[in-house]
């Protein structure tokens, strides 16, 4: 046994122990004897059954005393009772409370689905959708290479980065002129000198 801790079945053996090892109590006088002719004749025993665990008796020390308990105050007055008001007020915030416990349940269930759909696990997406959206994303993707691929074969593609004069060696300004193919009338667009 650890710390000297008795089990109850330890602590109900010991009883059992020292209730059978006390000294008989004195009988009291006993009255006389009446008419053996009136005395109906005995019952036989019945049999009492043995208890269905035997405990061994305890190791240790037995030297112990019994207290006796009751439910009333220790100044043996009986407990006070309770108003119905306070038991209303008690139950009123007893269901409050159950309502906050309840709401924050809900709002970690939230919190718990949030974390999943960050974490990559997405339990109401099905499978069919997933792969729509992966063929729609392979499709995208093909079509901004062709276009990164065409653009660079333009004259103007990132010419504000990379037009540098070559008399003067001024960068990032730069213009192209563009002509109406209906009327011939020309225009310039592009980038001036900041002044």
């Amino acid at each position: 046994m650890d710390n000297n801790l008795l089990s109850q079945a330890d602590i109900d053996a010991l009883v059992n122990n020292m209730t059978a090892s006390s000294p008989p109590k004195p009988r009291a006088a006993q009255p006389p004897s009446p008419n053996p002719a009136s005395v109906p004749p005995p019952q036989p025993a019945q049999a009492v059954p043995p208890p269905p665990n035997p405990v061994p008796p305890a190791q240790g020390p037995t030297n112990f005393t019994m207290k006796k308990m009751s439910l009333k105050d220790p100044d043996n007055s009986e407990p006070e009772t309770i108003s119905t008001s306070l038991i209303d007020s008690l139950t009123t915030q007893n269901n409050r409370l159950q309502e906050r416990i309840n709401r924050l349940e809900a709002k970690v269930q939230k919190l718990e689905q949030l974390e999943k759909v960050r974490s990559g696990f997405i339990s109401h997406v099905n499978p069919q959708q997933v792969a729509a959206l992966e063929q729609k994303v392979a499709q995208l993707s093909e079509i901004l290479q062709k276009t990164t691929l065409k653009l660079q074969g333009t004259l103007g593609y990132d010419i504000y980065h990379q037009f540098t004069c070559e008399k003067c060696g001024t960068r990032e300004q730069v213009a192209t002129v563009y002509k109406c193919t209906h009327c011939g009338h020309q225009t310039w667009l592009g980038w001036r000198a900041k002044r």
